[in-house]
């Protein structure tokens, strides 16, 4: 995988609450429900959220929102 950071848009320092807000709005743009068939955008949303640890992946461990 390529730089979870750079995947997501954020700078390496960046708070968990811009990570966050970087992840749902690549989310939003790419999410493969709104997009049927863009595989270009199907691949962008799986890559951020692996990056985003969404899917597990864990590249950058974001807290639930429970923990928050």
């Amino acid at each position: 995988m390529s730089d979870p950071y750079a995947t997501l848009g954020v700078a390496p320092d960046a708070s968990l609450a811009d990570i966050r807000r970087a992840w749902r709005a690549i989310a939003l743009q790419t999410h493969p429900d709104r997009h049927p068939g863009d595989e270009d955008k199907e691949r962008r949303f799986k890559d951020a959220a692996a990056a985003s640890g969404a899917e597990g992946g864990m590249a950058i461990e974001l807290p639930s929102d429970e923990e928050i």
